[in-house]
Parts: C-alpha cells; structure tokens; sequence
C-alpha cells in the first residue's frame, strides 16, 4: 500500500474504532458500606432525567425506565446475583459495631449490617436512540446513546458505590437497527459485569 494509502486510511480507522465504545466504572464511597464478595442485588428506583421522549406517532419505541429496570433485571439474573428485595441475608460478617450501624471494617468503612443484601438505583442522564440508516451513510453519525449513573444502597439507603457507564454506537448500518433498544441491555450488562465480579469492584479485573 502506497504511503499516501496509508496516510489516508489511518484516520477513518480511528473513527471506526471509537464509533462504537463503553466507558464505565465502579466508584466505592469512601468510608461507607461495602459489598460484600457474596452479594446479591435487587433493581431499585429507575429515573429518567434526559428529558427525551419519542414522538407520539412512532412505530417502534419504548420507555426509558422500564427498558432500563427490565434489562438490569435480566443482567444480574443472568450472573446469578439477583436478590430478591432488600430482606436481611443473614449473617457471616465480623466485626465491631459501629453506633451507625453496621460493622466497622479494618480501613474505616463499614460492612453492611444485612450482609448480601443491596439494591441498584438507576438514573438516566443522557439517551439518543439515533438512525442506524445514518450510520451505514457515515459512521458516527446518527448515534445510538445512553449515558446511566447506577448507585449501590445498602437497606439503610446508604451509597456503597456508584457504577457510571455511557455506551455509545456509532457505526455498523442495518447490523444495528435495533440499537435504541439493546443499548439498555448493553449498559445493564456492564453494571451487572461490575456487580458480580468481587475483582471488578476492586480495580484488579480486565
């Protein structure tokens, strides 16, 4: 390939390869309650702040929060650590109480007095369903957007952690038509991914 081939194709393959991507996070609050490594997780408040609304004469659409509550439903079944409500799990944590409540932890923070036990809020900030026929045009136009904030609560309604995640998709034509909907399967899963996996929440997995 000639040099100016090469010169010429580098930047589209840039923009192919950030036309579709997820950024996410697991965030503790430091000092507050931890997740355990067993827990177990129930789908709480879903709020929708994006302030989106498809049009009353659409074929095909759906509501943010339901879609959201009923993917994240799914994601944490699927992993196994679906709880059933915030009902204390038991026992199996040691420690020293805390006049909070809760145990106190050897770094300061507190364990969760109902161990295995959390419930997952979710707020949407940011929703696009975008125009998968403008993407097979030029990709990452017409992008398929949504941006969540997910807050870990013990019973007590105390933030352990937040989970933001944003998955963007920018590129692919008829291959994403549906899109503005497995978009909010694509951003539970990547919640679900932080919640299951004890290494995750800490920073150690891939």
């Amino acid at each position: 390939m000639k040099r100016t081939a090469i010169v010429t194709a580098i930047p589209l393959l840039l923009l192919l390869a950030s036309a579709c991507s997820t950024k996410g996070g697991y965030n503790p609050v430091p000092g507050a309650v931890r997740v355990d490594p067993g827990a177990r997780f129930s789908v709480g408040q879903i709020t929708d702040e994006t302030g989106f609304a498809f049009p009353a004469d659409a074929e095909d659409k759906l509501v943010p929060e339901e879609a959201m509550a009923m993917a994240l439903t799914k994601a944490l079944q699927a992993r196994g650590v679906l709880g059933d409500g915030m009902t204390a799990a038991g026992g199996g944590n040691e420690g020293r109480e805390d006049p909070e409540g809760g145990l106190e932890a050897p770094d300061g923070g507190r364990e969760a007095p109902d161990a295995g036990q959390w419930a997952v809020d979710v707020k949407l900030v940011k929703y696009a369903p975008g125009n998968a026929f403008h993407r097979w045009l030029l990709p990452g136009a017409g992008k398929t957007i949504l941006g969540v904030v997910a807050s870990v609560k013990d019973r007590e309604g105390r933030v352990a952690a937040t989970i933001p995640v944003e998955r963007s998709i920018g590129f692919g034509g008829a291959f994403t038509v549906k899109a503005w909907s497995y978009v909010f399967d694509e951003v539970a899963e990547e919640i679900a991914d932080y919640l299951a996996d004890p290494e995750k929440r800490a920073g150690r997995g891939s």
